[in-house]
């Protein structure tokens, strides 16, 4: 299935859902894509399950949902004028059905997906961000909190989990497109040690060389893109997590039992995507954006 060219934000009931909103407004500002705001009504039939509910229980539902994208509609307009990113086009789509399912359905065909994060942080069996985890080959961004300096030019910095497998490419791929387009500091950041199974060697010497071997080809394609390394030693949730607290973008891949792929796989990755002190982004399959065959060339700010 091709995906569509939108960037695409999911609103719910959270508190972070807003912040969600303006993070994907800025995103497909910067990828010079329409934003699609998206909600669903869950498809709960009174008539089909064991539980009892108040007569106008669908109706006010579908209320709130629509007032919430109504709510997010506005927001979005707001800050693309208070930023002023143009002419970006935006749109609303309501959505019925199987939350989780509706979701999944929708971010497959996106460009890049965006939700705020859970309470679980996509702990729960029965949670959208973690089917989304699971379950989605398209860029997942996850947003707890919205922050400022995340949309900033001034100083950007975008952090990317690098590990000694090929997997780890397209994530380091879209890290390089989202540092070019922010004109960010791209820094990579690659764990090892007895808990990361990257590698069998231990010499910082070696980690040091694979890191540089990944991120070689892309450097040369984005000569712009200043790259700062970190090779530290630990575990890949803690380092990263301890890092995010200075970035405005986090990427990591999700494909593979390696160190860093696996925290989509156990509990680690949840605990990330709740925890990071930035927008959190997800690549778990190779997407046609992620390797384009040139280098992404800005417009001309004149």
């Amino acid at each position: 299935m091709d995906a569509d060219s939108a960037v695409v934000v999911a609103v719910d009931d959270s508190a972070a859902a807003m912040d969600a909103v303006r993070w994907a407004t800025h995103e497909a500002a910067l990828l010079r894509r329409p934003l699609r705001i998206v909600a669903v009504i869950d498809d709960v039939s009174p008539h089909r399950t064991p539980w009892s509910f108040p007569p106008d229980y669908v109706h006010e539902t579908a209320r709130y949902v629509e007032a919430r994208l109504t709510e997010a509609d506005l927001v979005a307009r707001t800050v693309s004028q208070h930023a002023r990113l143009g002419d970006l086009a935006i749109s609303t789509e309501l959505l019925r059905g199987s939350v989780s399912a509706e979701l999944v359905r929708r971010a497959q065909r996106s460009e890049v997906f965006v939700i705020a994060s859970d309470p679980s942080g996509g702990r729960g069996l029965f949670s959208p961000l973690s089917r989304l985890l699971t379950s989605v080959n398209r860029p997942i961004v996850v947003v707890d909190g919205f922050f400022e300096q995340t949309m900033s030019p001034l100083g950007a910095r975008v952090i990317v989990g690098v590990d000694g497998l090929p997997a780890s490419n397209e994530a380091v791929a879209r890290a390089f497109i989202e540092a070019d387009r922010r004109r960010a500091v791209l820094h990579a950041v690659h764990v090892w040690g007895p808990d990361t199974r990257v590698s069998a060697v231990t010499d910082r010497a070696r980690e040091e060389a694979v890191l540089a071997e990944r991120l070689a080809g892309f450097s040369q394609d984005f000569p712009d893109v200043t790259v700062t390394t970190s090779v530290l030693e630990g575990d890949a949730f803690g380092c990263l997590a301890r890092t995010s607290n200075r970035a405005d973008l986090m990427i990591v891949g999700g494909r593979g039992r390696t160190a860093l792929a696996s925290l989509l796989l156990g509990s680690t990755g949840r605990d990330l995507a709740a925890t990071v002190g930035c927008p959190l982004m997800i690549v778990r399959h190779p997407h046609p954006s992620t390797t384009p065959p040139r280098p992404w060339r800005r417009h001309s700010d004149a």
